[in-house]
């Protein structure tokens, strides 16, 4: 998926506050949340425990509903 087409993912998801799962490209860290803010090249996942991850596309390997 391109960023672009990420971005425009995110920002489908975003409206309706969907819990995601997010894989990151190291291929370790798995993160549930929902996404709260999108920009042009990151966007910004509040997880279960309200901590607010801000992630580049480049870093993200697979968003998928939780």
């Amino acid at each position: 998926m391109s960023a672009e087409e990420m971005r425009d993912y995110c920002n489908s998801l975003s409206s309706f506050k969907i819990r995601v799962q997010v894989r990151l490209k190291n291929g370790q860290e798995i993160m549930t949340g929902h996404i709260a803010k999108v920009d042009s090249d990151r966007f910004q996942l509040v997880s279960d425990t309200n901590v607010v991850h801000d992630l580049n596309y480049s870093w993200v390997a697979r968003i998928k509903n939780a």
